[in-house]
């Protein structure tokens, strides 16, 4: 059922048809619009010459129908909740093809069983998704992990001797994951020391083979690949701890806030809205990666520097905004001050259940 972007409330249709060519949108008469929208109007002259009214202004439901969809992913990566409600609850509901399962039966908490279908086929959907992220992220560890590692910057200045400050950074630099996975918690990043859990992953081994393939010239393309065929598969691990630990946390919260009769959230949709979280922290580290150079160059040390911090920062405060404010959007309004906790606690949670599981695989392969 379609919400209001604004305040979440669940309305009957987006938009009236008038016409083939003459569609309104539908506003919302929610109280929660109608409080906020109380605007004095113009005044209204009547054939008598006096008189004066206020009018509410029209609140609409959806205005991201009128506009395009890059002005919604915009908004998207300035994270906005009117664009993640409009993406998770509206946007599916207007460009779906018509169901044909009419005599689906629905449960107590409003959700369809059409003989699983349904079901089944929003896991594939779902799984495709995480698959395609997966690959983009892993495409992006796979290059500063194993094609450029990072240097040793911190190098010891005239005399032999290194700056306090320095000293520290390197240490920051050694133990800290400066690039981590889509979030922080994740022991395979880029390390400007030997680690024999990294160069596994980045040898031309699969990670579940014993015995190492031995050629007297190792076939680079193979090699390549099969080292990103090894980052992939610590990727999608994590991601789906990830997603499993966020979407498990996040409907036992709705359940628990929400009435029966007000759940209008898919057991689906808190992992589809962590996936929109992720699209503009890996957009804009695709734009970091494309923008500096491939190759390393003799004067590229300060560039590798400046650039490691850049991605934490984006890995680091910018997904998890976008993470906080996509778990708030699907948490139900009538939370009170538990609602404005809820998604910081289960961010936490899940990144701890994923540090702990990258923790597991980083002891493996050491």
């Amino acid at each position: 059922m379609p919400i209001c972007i604004h305040c979440a409330t669940p309305i009957e249709s987006l938009y009236m048809r008038y016409g083939q060519d003459h569609i309104v949108l539908s506003p919302c008469t929610s109280d929660i619009c109608s409080t906020s929208s109380d605007t004095p109007a113009k005044s209204l002259s009547t054939p008598t010459g006096s008189g004066s009214s206020k009018a509410n202004a029209v609140v609409l439901a959806d205005e991201y129908l009128e506009h395009d969809l890059p002005i919604v992913i915009i908004d998207l990566i300035l994270a906005k909740p009117q664009a993640y409600r409009h993406l998770l609850f509206n946007r599916s509901s207007i460009f779906a093809p018509p169901s044909t399962t009419s005599a689906a039966t629905k449960d107590g908490h409003g959700l369809s069983h059409s003989k699983g279908l349904g079901w089944g086929r929003d896991v594939w959907e779902l799984a495709k998704r995480i698959f395609a992220l997966s690959l983009v992220d892993a495409y992006i560890r796979w290059f500063y992990m194993c094609v450029q590692p990072p240097l040793a910057t911190w190098a010891e200045s005239e005399g032999g001797k290194t700056k306090l400050s320095e000293k520290l950074a390197s240490m920051v630099q050694m133990h800290l994951p400066i690039q981590a996975g889509i979030f922080f918690p994740s022991l395979f990043t880029p390390r400007s020391t030997s680690d024999l859990a990294i160069a596994t992953v980045c040898s031309a081994t699969p990670l579940f083979t014993s015995t190492p393939t031995t050629q007297a010239e190792p076939d680079a393309v193979l090699s390549t690949l099969l080292s990103y065929l090894n980052v992939l598969l610590i990727t999608l691990i994590e991601s789906s701890v990830l997603h499993l630990t966020v979407s498990l946390l996040t409907l036992l919260t709705i359940r628990s806030l929400s009435s029966p009769h007000n759940h209008h959230t898919t057991p689906f949709t808190p992992s589809k809205a962590l996936l929109l979280s992720q699209l503009s922290p890996l957009l804009l580290l695709t734009f970091v990666l494309l923008w500096s150079t491939k190759f390393p160059h003799p004067h590229s040390t300060p560039q590798q520097s400046s650039r490691g911090y850049m991605v934490w920062i984006i890995r680091t405060f910018l997904a998890s905004l976008n993470a906080g404010v996509a778990i708030a959007t699907v948490l139900p309004k009538d939370g009170g001050w538990v609602r404005r906790v809820v998604p910081a606690a289960v961010l936490a949670a899940a990144w701890s259940v994923q540090a702990m599981t990258s923790g597991v695989l980083y002891r493996w392969l050491s």
